[in-house]
């Protein structure tokens, strides 16, 4: 619990949200208010684990559009993804990506969306560097934000305006 609760500090100061759960209902639940107070139209599923990504399309196609990775592009709203690891220090997600399409889900949204269970949460890197050292991985590490304009903060610049991680606790 100590992991989760850096994790949650981490990636809250950089704008990002962390929610924690019980069971995949409450998720669920969590999700079908997300959906209508954003007016969420279209999602796009990746990197979840077969049963995961059954019981989000079954329940999700009730309420919006849902698509495969393959099928990504700028009209959708929210992705949804799993991931392999959480640094707790940081408050970083990280992914392996075989497939390009994968990763856009996590940049092309404006709400990212990540569900993963306490045990994926790491304290650093050094915790994780025999995963590490044997893919390519990208690291996300809050919303996307730039200062390249007039120096000030843009939040979704480059990426999604919104960072939500979904703990099962």
């Amino acid at each position: 619990m100590k992991l989760y609760l850096k994790f949650k500090e981490e990636l809250e100061k950089l704008g990002g949200e962390v929610y924690s759960f019980k069971d995949l209902e409450d998720i669920l639940k969590f999700l079908k208010r997300k959906i209508e107070e954003e007016n969420i139209k279209k999602v796009a599923l990746a990197r979840l684990d077969k049963f995961l990504e059954e019981k989000l399309y079954s329940f999700l196609k009730n309420y919006v559009e849902v698509v495969k990775a393959s099928e990504i592009g700028e009209d959708v709203d929210m992705g949804i993804t799993g991931c392999d690891l959480a640094l707790a220090n940081t408050g970083s997600i990280v992914y392996s990506c075989e497939r390009e399409e994968e990763r856009l889900v996590t940049a092309l949204p404006n709400t990212h969306i990540i569900i993963l269970s306490l045990d994926k949460i790491a304290e650093d890197l050094e915790d994780s560097i025999e995963f590490l050292s044997k893919r390519s991985v990208t690291f996300i590490t809050g919303p996307s934000k730039t200062a390249d304009i007039l120096g000030q903060i843009i939040m979704g610049a480059h990426g999604p305006r919104r960072v939500i991680a979904l703990v099962l606790i």
